[in-house]
């Protein structure tokens, strides 16, 4: 089958496209690195860019990427200042102005009216402006508190805040407060451990305390609204065996508990423990084909037995916990205390121009998040991942996860992202949708025999603020596209 593909343009209209801002300011501030120290022979002469790497940078709101393109002229300033224009072959101009004190301030205007404004002091501190032709702005400002504490705030068009302080003993503590009023505030530990507090306009509050300990044991303790506590417990074995311990007290103070055990072999033991002692067992049994046996106890010692022609998953029909808003589910979660997300996903850190997924051999992983379902449509992405909210642009996604195949036949898949992401069925390439691109579509169709595969989707954002990544198949001897169910999902 021909690949087809499909775009869809990335709506700017509230946010200039970062990669090129980083280009023009990098621009700029090769100016005056290139020509300031030398202005007595360059000044006033016009010098093209080169492709090289400055040393050093006193920007702390960028990271400079030099292009290939543009011409620049340095004028050293009776007050001292060393003022370096650079102008891009699009119309762009890029005037970086280098005070005596060592303060750097770049203002990059483009041909349809948007301003960008950074401006950097010595001691670290800085803003920065990116205001849009229509008038909305995204506004950072970094300062040094006197006990040593650095906030970053930004303010972004939807009216929404996020500020990070990062403090002096290791703490960091990300407060984001929504449009709706809604008010999260998380606070990371140097020993890892993670504190997120919601309140919701109404005056509800949630609050959720996880800790990991050295052997890979993980607590979460949350306590609701309506003052509901909860415990999660989360073991892991080394014979691949693990264990979900789950305690709910009711304001009432009546207690029910779970116990949820993963054996190796797939096998799901839940035994779920009533207020009055009564107990309810659950024994999921997978057979070698990808069908299960599923067999109840009751309390009162009755049995029944099932049996699906369909995988069973751990944690089928569970409802999906509310992300920060209350409302809608985050895209990416902590894997250990939510075994009922079976995508795992490895996080990277890349350059925000990158042109291509990145060899995730040769780069360093951040760390592991889960997702539920591909199924993250076309959105401003402002939610970051767990202990790295301010991760929004330069990050690669390594996701793997299986995927029980009902049938024999030939399936179409359809893979949907901004930027680029690529899909594998049992390590062969299905679809290539790679680039540095606004939301795309592509569709291919492969065959497939009834089981279990192994399914690998990497995917990359460039520049923020939008994301998108859907995977949607296609049955045999079907027409409509759909999300591949969950319950056909399981752990890589």
């Amino acid at each position: 089958m021909q690949k087809r593909v499909f775009y869809k343009a990335r709506m700017y209209t509230n946010f200039i496209p970062e990669h090129e801002m980083k280009q023009l300011l990098s621009v700029a501030l090769f100016g005056f690195l290139a020509f300031g120290c030398k202005t007595a022979h360059f000044k006033g002469e016009t010098a093209t860019v080169r492709p090289v790497t400055p040393p050093g940078s006193t920007s702390v709101l960028e990271n400079p990427i030099i292009p290939t393109n543009g011409t620049s002229t340095s004028e050293t300033k009776p007050d001292g200042s060393v003022v370096t224009t650079t102008k891009i072959p699009d119309g762009t101009v890029a005037v970086s102005t280098k005070g005596p004190d060592g303060s750097v301030t770049t203002v990059v205007t483009k041909p349809n009216g948007e301003v960008t404004t950074v401006a950097n002091k010595p001691d670290g501190t800085g803003t920065k402006e990116i205001k849009n032709p229509d008038g909305t702005k995204t506004t950072t400002t970094v300062i040094k508190r006197p006990d040593g504490t650095v906030s970053t705030e930004t303010k972004y068009p939807d009216k929404s805040v996020v500020v990070e302080d990062k403090k002096p003993d290791g703490t960091t503590v990300i407060t984001t407060t929504k449009p709706d009023g809604t008010v999260v505030v998380e606070t990371k530990k140097p020993d890892g451990s993670v504190i997120t507090e919601t309140k919701t306009p109404d005056g509800k509050t949630t609050v959720v305390d996880t800790s990991t300990k050295p052997d890979g044991t993980v607590t979460s303790n949350t306590k609701g609204p309506d003052g509901t506590k909860t415990t999660t417990t989360v073991i892991r074995r080394p014979d691949g065996t693990s264990t979900t311990d789950t305690k709910t007290t009711a304001p009432d103070g009546k207690v029910t508990t779970e116990n949820k055990t993963v054996a190796p072999d797939g096998k799901v033991t839940t035994v779920v423990t009533a207020p009055d002692g009564k107990k309810t067992v659950t024994e999921q049994v997978p057979n070698p084909d990808g069908t299960s046996k599923t067999t109840v106890t009751k309390p009162d010692g009755t049995k029944t037995t099932t049996n699906s022609s369909d995988p069973l998953t751990p944690g089928k029909g569970k409802p999906v916990t509310p992300g920060a808003d209350g409302k809608t589910p985050p895209v990416f979660v902590e894997c250990p205390e939510n075994p009922d997300y079976m995508l795992v996903a490895a996080l990277y850190q890349i350059p925000a121009n990158s042109p291509n997924i990145p060899d995730f051999k040769t780069i360093q992983k951040i760390k592991d998040v889960c997702l539920r379902q591909l199924d993250v449509t076309n959105r401003i992405y402002t939610e970051g991942f767990p202990g790295v909210r301010n991760l929004l642009e330069g990050f690669a996604l390594n996701i793997k996860w299986r995927v029980f195949i009902p049938e024999n036949g030939r399936y179409a898949f359809a893979l949907n992202s901004d930027d680029g992401s690529l899909l594998y069925v049992d390590n062969k390439l299905i679809i290539k949708n790679d680039g540095l691109h606004p939301q795309a579509r592509v569709e291919e169709e492969t065959e497939l025999s009834r089981g279990w595969h192994n399914f690998n989707v990497a995917w990359y954002q460039g520049p923020k603020f939008h994301i998108a990544l859907e995977l949607m198949w296609k049955r045999p001897n079907t027409t409509q596209m759909e999300y591949i169910p969950v319950n056909y999902f399981a752990r890589p």
